[in-house]
């Protein structure tokens, strides 16, 4: 469609000035308007300091207040005060949106028992610093006490990714790991005792896995120089229930060690030891945990089984075994199957074959009754041993 030759070219109207008035209006409009934000600077830099209301100031003035609020936070978490941490937390936040300040917030969520608001402060402290391997380090531990090891592997995972050489992350990575197989190993279990043989070796062929792979993470966070005493201890665990037992003792040891009152060291180094065939210091090491646990019932059970079953006769002592044994059982309220074949086994070793037939009998039934396959195939015949008046 043609243009009308009356209207106004846009180009051309482009170039014509603005009129005189016009020109004159804006040159006054733009002389006021610096002039009144010369003398609002002026005003702001020689006033009194209470009197100063610039944003600068107020921006200066709230950053100032980051550092305070932090530490009051920081301080707060170390006496337990978690509301009084977060809430110095949201104050360090308001005046400084920082990734420390999220993180730390996090964990006073964590301590409330608030998981899913720590993990929403979690995800703003990496958005703020991807780079931040604290955050998955703790963010993953959090998961792994949720009961959500898949997920902790992930946030493992991610610090790995940024921090390759972190021996924490390596041992935090293990541990999930670990969780995974247990949960393997509980598959394995359950199919087993529902004879379903298929099953049963699909989970057998992911424990392995499992294993193998927190084998490789325990043995990664060795060569980045990780060193604590927790982290010798599942070390050792896992050795032990690998059999790789001369390994498995030497970690162990150095738990110990390194931490003399952590019982589960000692316990567990108590039950490689026996495994070695070094009684005595099998017998030292579940005393050292009865020592720092009076009442805990697997070494009580460990403990009288060696004393009822020892190669060396000197260190054998069938009457403390069925005390250690007794103790084991009242512990547990009878109901543990493999404490009452103990008990069974400790009033054999004592000649007091009537009692050791009917606590066996106890242990079957009981094996029965949470049905216990494996267990059942050992206890079995050796209620047949002590209804011939044998022992083993």
């Amino acid at each position: 469609m043609a243009t009308s030759s009356n209207a106004p070219d846009p180009e051309a109207a482009a170039d014509i000035p603005p009129s005189k008035p016009l020109q004159i209006f804006l040159l006054v409009a733009l002389l006021v308007s610096g002039a009144a934000y010369v003398a609002d600077e002026w005003t702001q830099l020689y006033a009194p300091h209470h009197e100063r209301p610039d944003r600068l100031h107020r921006l200066v003035e709230s950053r100032s207040e980051y550092p305070s609020h932090m530490e009051a936070g920081i301080t707060a978490l170390r006496n337990k005060q978690y509301d009084k941490a977060a809430e110095d937390f949201r104050l360090a936040l308001q005046a400084q949106n920082s990734g420390e300040a999220h993180y730390n917030l996090a964990i006073a969520m964590l301590k409330l028992s608030r998981p899913e608001e720590a993990a929403a402060q979690f995800r703003e402290a990496i958005k703020l610093n991807p780079h931040y391997t604290d955050v998955y380090l703790t963010w993953g531990q959090a998961l792994l006490d949720e009961g959500k090891p898949d997920e902790a592997a992930h946030a493992f995972h991610e610090a790995l990714r940024i921090s390759p050489n972190s021996g924490a992350a390596h041992f935090d990575l293990a541990l999930a790991t670990l969780e995974e197989e247990k949960a393997a190993a509980a598959e394995q279990r359950s199919a087993e005792t529902d004879g379903r043989s298929a099953d049963a070796a699909t989970a057998g062929a992911k424990v392995e896995r499992w294993q193998t792979d927190a084998l490789q993470q325990f043995a990664q966070a060795q060569r980045c120089g990780f060193d604590r005493s927790d982290f010798w201890l599942s070390y050792g665990r896992l050795l032990a229930a690998l059999r790789k037992d001369a390994e498995a003792e030497s970690y162990l040891r150095k738990a110990t060690l390194d931490k003399p009152e952590l019982a589960e060291a000692h316990f567990a180094l108590a039950g490689v030891e026996r495994q070695l065939g070094k009684e005595a210091d099998a017998i030292a090491q579940y005393q050292a945990t009865l020592a720092l646990r009076a009442d805990d019932p697997a070494a009580l059970e460990g403990l009288g089984l060696l004393y009822a079953t020892a190669t060396n006769a000197d260190l054998r002592s069938p009457k403390m075994a069925v005390q250690l044994a007794t103790r084991a059982n009242d512990a547990t309220t009878a109901q543990n199957p493999r404490f009452l074949d103990t008990l069974a086994r400790c009033y054999a070793a004592d000649g007091d074959f009537l009692q050791a037939q009917n606590w066996e009998q106890q242990a079957i039934h009981r094996a029965e009754q949470i049905r216990d396959v494996p267990l059942l195939r050992e206890l079995r015949p050796r209620a047949t041993l002590f209804n011939q008046h044998k022992t083993e």
